[in-house]
Parts: structure tokens; C-alpha cells; sequence
């Protein structure tokens, strides 16, 4: 469906409320003409009325008919006279009575038919008295055809139609090139622009339009907030790679694009500086979301469990590396006692098998315990496992040295006896 654009239609408008102006203006113009008309033809009627009975009033008072017909129709030969008529003082009947036919125009004499008298449509008619002397002496009728009125305005209904269609057509073309290059092209530009801007451009040209007007302010406004688009997509590119050093500073109050670029940017540079921190190996930072649908923020709170996880192991490892210098120490003091012990034993007669079976337990615990502590030493990840398991042949060990100093104290008295 084909659409006219907005300078065609006002075009058009502003064509048809002229036109329509001119038309009644047209009109007043034609209704002012005819009244003139009209009173030019009553007064020209008047004046030959006028100018008919002081023609006539000698050969009616002399009652010369040949000189009367004579001069009615010289009169009959203007094309605005119609028909005559010519009464006698207090007559009934007309003296001289012609007139014309409608059609052609042929004088026919009405003097003895009245009866056949014509019907003149467009027409009017004047009576005067005739008077001679003082006297009258009879009545003049006159009847006056329209046509010179009617003749006269349609010409100026032609002349007037052709005015004003003339300038009506002058009037449109003049404002269909103006509204075009004032308003059509400016506000097309604009709207192209304004397109493009929908689709996501930014590399938008738009000529400059210099006008104090509503479409030079419009124009003025595209081009700032072109500037400003592109202003801001610059910004989020240096976003989109990683460059969040760029200060955003908001236009106004209401400039909600500014604040919310100004706002992303504090918000990622606080959770760049706690990712750095992070890898750094500092666990203190916290972060919170800031909203619900804060995804980023609840992924770094959930690192908070990484943190305390990384905490307690750290802690872990700390004290497995003490109870590891502990349980060496114990190892080697428990080396020491069991070459005391074996020495012992080997002085003692009696219960020797006894006391070598208990040596033989003695050396494998030793044994376990050292391999028990090498495997703390070269796998902190089963901390507590291997921890629980060394403390527990620690005691064992513990037990069989226990033990085995009761039983060397048992085997002591016995040799001394």
C-alpha cells in the first residue's frame, strides 16, 4: 500500500484549506460582480426607460403610429429590450405592443394577441409613466432580458476559476518544494538515522541542518545523541576486552545509560580486585551479591567454602609437620630404649625365649612406626587417616615398651636372686 510522506500531506492540506479559501473568496468575488452587474444593467434599463418615454410621448400625443413603431423597433434591435408595451391614459388595452421570441429572437407582434405573449425566464421589467406637457398620457413597459448579467458572470466565474486554479497550482508546487526541502528532507534524514540507531548503529551521518526551528532543534538533538551512543559503545568496547580504567560521568540526573555503565564499571573493578587478590593467595575478601540475580557476586561468595576448606587444610598440614617431629623424636627415643632393653636381655639367663619373642615385637612395632612416619612425611592429603593410624601404633608401641620395661623390671630381680 503505497503511503504519502509526511511533506506531500501537509503539502496537501495547507493546498485544499487555500483552495478552499480561494473558492469562497471566489465566490464573495462572483456574488460581488453579479450585484454590480445587476445594477449596472437596472440602471441602464432605467436610463432607456427613461429615454424611451420622452421618445415616444410626441408621436403618442400626436397619435403618429408609423414614427412610434419606428422607434420601439429601433429600440427592439438592443439586445437586452425584450418586449415593449405602450398604453394610452386609462386604457385597458396596449396602444403598441412587441416583443421577442425566446428561441430566435424574431419580433412578434403582440398588439392584437396578447394571448401569445411569451415567457421570459431570466428577466425583468421597468414601467414608467409618459407625460407631455405636464400631462400623463400614457404607461411604458419595458421588459429587460438577464443575459448580459448572467453573460457577465459566468465569464467572471471563468476568469476567476482560471485565477485561482493559476495560483493554486503556482501555491502547491511552491509548497511542495519548500515543505520537501524544509521539512520532508530534514525529518526522512532523521528518520533514517533514528532506523539505523534502532538496528544497533552507531556509525550514523547525518547532515547538519542549520534552523532555529522545531526540525533544526531535532536535528541538533540527533546529532547529540549520536555523539553520546557513540560515546558509550566506545565505553562498553573497552569493557568488552577488559580495560575498565575509562571514568564514566553520567550527563544529568536522568541519564540513566551513564549511571548504569558508571555502576558496571565500580562493580567489576571490585571483583577484579578480589579475583587478583585470590590468586594472590589472599582469602580475606569477601564479596556480596547485589541482587538475586547477581550470578557473579554469588559465584565469588561461594568461594567462601573454598576459602575455609583451604584454611583447615593449610591448618592440617601445619600440625601434620609437628606431630611428624614429634613422632620422630618418639621413634628414636624408642630405638634407644629398645637397645637398652636388648642388652638387658641378653644378660638374662632365664626366660629368654620370652624376652626374645618380645624383642622380635618390639622390632617390627619400630619398624612400622618408621614406615608409618616416612608415609605422613611424603602424602599430606590423608592427614588425618595417616595421623590417626600413627597414633595408634604409637600407643601400641607405646604399650609393648611399657610392657617390656615391667617385664625387664620382673627379670631384673630375678637374676639378682
Amino acid at each position: 500500500m503505497k503511503t504519502w510522506s509526511l511533506g506531500v500531506k501537509l503539502a496537501l492540506q495547507i493546498t485544499l484549506v487555500i483552495t478552499l479559501v480561494m473558492a469562497v473568496g471566489g465566490v464573495l468575488s462572483i456574488y460581488q460582480q453579479e450585484r454590480k452587474f445587476t445594477h449596472i444593467l437596472h440602471n441602464r434599463a432605467e436610463w432607456m426607460t427613461q429615454q424611451l418615454a420622452l421618445t415616444i410621448k410626441s408621436p403618442l400625443w400626436n397619435m403618429d403610429s408609423e414614427q412610434l413603431d419606428q422607434i420601439l423597433h429601433s429600440y427592439l434591435t438592443n439586445p437586452d429590450i425584450l418586449e415593449i408595451e405602450v398604453r394610452e391614459s386609462a386604457a385597458q388595452n396596449a396602444l403598441r405592443h412587441l416583443g421577442k421570441k425566446p428561441a430566435s429572437l424574431a419580433l412578434v407582434d403582440l398588439t392584437q394577441d396578447p394571448e401569445q405573449r411569451p415567457k421570459y425566464t431570466d428577466a425583468f421589467s421597468l414601467q414608467t409613466p409618459i407625460a407631455h406637457e405636464g400631462e400623463t398620457i400614457g404607461d411604458l413597459q419595458i421588459t429587460f432580458s438577464r443575459h448580459f448579467i448572467s453573460t457577465q458572470t459566468r465569464e467572471t466565474m471563468i476568469a476567476v476559476g482560471i485565477l485561482l486554479l493559476s495560483l493554486i497550482c503556482i501555491e502547491a508546487l511552491i509548497l511542495l518544494i519548500l515543505v520537501k526541502k524544509k521539512i520532508s528532507d530534514p525529518l526522512a534524514a532523521n528518520v533514517r538515522a533514528a532506523t539505523q540507531i534502532a538496528n544497533g548503529a552507531v556509525e550514523v551521518q547525518l547532515a547538519q541542518v542549520k534552523s532555529d526551528d522545531e526540525i533544526g532543534a531535532l536535528n541538533a538533538a540527533f546529532h547529540n545523541m549520536i555523539a553520546y551512543l557513540h560515546e558509550m559503545a566506545a565505553g562498553a568496547e573497552q569493557i568488552a576486552v577488559g580495560d575498565l580504567q575509562r571514568q564514566f560521568v553520567p550527563k544529568s540526573t536522568d541519564d540513566v545509560l551513564g549511571d548504569a555503565f558508571l555502576r558496571m564499571t565500580h562493580y567489576l573493578k571490585n571483583m577484579a580486585q578480589t579475583a587478583s587478590a585470590i590468586a594472590n593467595g589472599d582469602l580475606r575478601h569477601e564479596v556480596q551479591p547485589t541482587s538475586e540475580r547477581d550470578e557473579l557476586g554469588t559465584a565469588f561468595q561461594q568461594m567462601s567454602f573454598l576459602r575455609e576448606i583451604v584454611s583447615q587444610l593449610m591448618d592440617g598440614s601445619m600440625k601434620l609437620e609437628s606431630s611428624s617431629g614429634d613422632l620422630q623424636q618418639v621413634s628414636l627415643l624408642m630405638s634407644d630404649e629398645a637397645q637398652q632393653a636388648a642388652k638387658q636381655i641378653h644378660s638374662v639367663s632365664s626366660n629368654s625365649k620370652q624376652v626374645n619373642q618380645h624383642v622380635t615385637d618390639i622390632a617390627v612395632a619400630i619398624s612400622q612406626s618408621s614406615a608409618t612416619v616416612r608415609e605422613i612425611s611424603t602424602n599430606t592429603r590423608k592427614v588425618a587417616d595417616v595421623a590417626t593410624e600413627a597414633m595408634q601404633i604409637a600407643n601400641s608401641t607405646s604399650a609393648s615398651i611399657a610392657t617390656l620395661a615391667s617385664r625387664s623390671r620382673e627379670i631384673g630381680p630375678s637374676s639378682t636372686s
